[in-house]
């Protein structure tokens, strides 16, 4: 038999349609019996007579871990080594950032050199993007006026080619990450600003 009284819809529309006041009673009632089952809930053999047997296992394990926690520091804690992302010594640019008035004196200091100063790093990766190397391989003797060709490298057999570089990078996509050809493709895109065919992946 159940002994959770169950509302239903048409008993909800019953009491909205009594007014505000009855709407609010109901609240109030099922707030009470919220409170209640709360209560007895919280109770276990470690606040009250009750046997270890009739505890809650699910609330006195949730307890637990949640108390392991509390117990825990706030920050790193002594066992966690620290990797904090630290400064270098010799940064690959350095902007100088100088006010043009003094903030007190209001006077003109564009011109005057910083005694001291503050600094931070911003650490980022440099913008990439396809280079493109054209090579020609015609030239017109001078003395003869013959036209003499020089060999192209090895790896450019064809009017255009990609070099190995991007060729490794495709192929360590696809098979180490083993991602799809399109999203291979997309990367790409969206890295290099260059879009690269699945069929061209495929070779690679």
């Amino acid at each position: 038999k159940c002994l959770i009284e169950v509302m239903t819809e048409q008993e909800a529309r019953k009491i909205y349609h009594q007014g505000e006041e009855a709407v609010v009673a109901k609240f109030m009632e099922f707030d009470a019996r919220l409170k209640r089952l709360e209560t007895k809930l919280n109770i276990n053999s470690k606040n009250s007579s009750k046997p270890p047997s009739s505890d809650n296992k699910l609330t006195i394990s949730k307890k637990n871990k949640n108390n392991k926690h509390k117990q825990n520091n706030k920050g790193g804690q002594k066992e966690r080594e620290g990797k904090n992302l630290r400064m270098v010594d010799n940064p690959d640019k350095i902007v100088k950032l100088k006010p043009t008035v003094c903030s007190y004196c209001h006077q003109d200091i564009s011109e005057s050199k910083s005694i001291e100063y503050a600094k931070r790093q911003l650490f980022g990766t440099p913008s990439v993007k396809i280079k493109v190397k054209e090579y020609h391989h015609l030239v017109k003797c001078p003395h003869c006026n013959s036209i003499n060709k020089a060999d192209f490298p090895d790896d450019v057999k064809a009017p255009t080619v990609y070099g190995k570089n991007i060729k490794s990078f495709v192929s360590y996509l696809n098979t180490y990450h083993m991602l799809p050809y399109e999203r291979i493709t997309q990367l790409v895109q969206d890295m290099f600003e260059h879009k690269i065919s699945t069929g061209t992946i495929l070779i690679c």
